[in-house]
């Protein structure tokens, strides 16, 4: 199914995504996505099927993403366990509850994962700069906030984390920055470190969920395509913890940007993809 310059793609995609995670916390899902989709559609696989593979192995390849800046993190003394299990519990009852009902009841579409995906994106983009409250918030230590506004966090992360294969952080940094007060680089650690809890039961239950695909595939376990999901990985490994030491050191106005820019771009590919369509 793959050539050698689709291998080539996803290191590159890969590497960026994985600088991506660990420096905006989001998991590299927003890049993973429509490179995915790309690859698939490439290969001709029916557009409604398409939806579970793409997300299955978003999710998958996340899961590398966010461990090794997950460890990056915790060697910078920038780890928030408590905050992240608080957060990352009841998304993964959610996560798993819709990842099922999405691969039986086929409800899900092609078309309408595009919309939401686009929505998330735009909505992402009016939340991040809506309103600017994390600069006056502790850089070193969370600001104390309720169990309970972690939990409803982490809740309705796990439900965008199994109908768009983002990871969560597109819903976890805006609610941690702009109602929850976090600072930007505490915010990036806590979602980091949340996505990584989320997407391994995410793994386990489309690992072992089967799929019958219309053309031959190297290397499959159910959901699961290795020979997509290692290239991303291996690109990842190089530039995750390169991502959160940028983070760190970097002005938290200019990662919103650096942030905005690129899922705008991201954004402008799904529409004109949708459009032409």
């Amino acid at each position: 199914m793959l050539e050698l310059t689709d291998i080539f793609l996803l290191i590159i995609v890969g590497a960026l995504g994985g600088f991506l995670s660990g420096m905006l916390g989001v998991g590299g899902g927003v890049i993973f996505v429509p490179v995915i989709d790309y690859i698939l559609s490439r290969a001709g696989i029916n557009e409604d099927l398409a939806v579970n593979i793409i997300l299955a192995n978003s999710i998958a390849t996340i899961a590398f993403t966010g461990t090794i800046s997950s460890i990056k993190q915790v060697r910078m003394g920038n780890f928030y366990p408590k905050q992240i299990l608080y957060t990352s519990l009841p998304g993964v009852v959610t996560s798993l509850g819709l990842s099922y009902a999405i691969s039986q009841i086929h409800f899900y579409s092609k078309d309408k994962f595009n919309v939401f995906f686009i929505s998330m994106l735009v909505l992402l983009l009016v939340r991040m700069f809506w309103k600017n409250t994390s600069a006056a918030a502790n850089e070193k230590e969370p600001v104390e906030v309720k169990t309970t506004a972690y939990a409803l966090t982490g809740f309705f992360t796990g439900l965008v984390t199994a109908l768009s294969g983002l990871g969560g952080g597109i819903v976890m940094i805006p609610v941690f920055t702009n109602f929850l007060k976090l600072n930007i680089k505490i915010a990036t650690s806590i979602s980091t470190g949340v996505i990584t809890v989320l997407v391994f039961p995410l793994i386990i239950y489309y690992l072992f969920t089967p799929v019958v695909l219309p053309v031959a595939v190297v290397w499959k376990t159910g959901h699961l395509i290795w020979s997509i999901i290692l290239p991303l990985a291996l690109g990842s490994f190089f530039l995750a913890p390169l991502g959160v030491k940028t983070s760190q050191k970097m002005d938290p106005a200019k990662i919103k940007i650096v942030f905005a820019v690129f899922v705008m771009a991201v954004l402008a590919r799904m529409v004109v993809s949708l459009i032409s369509k």
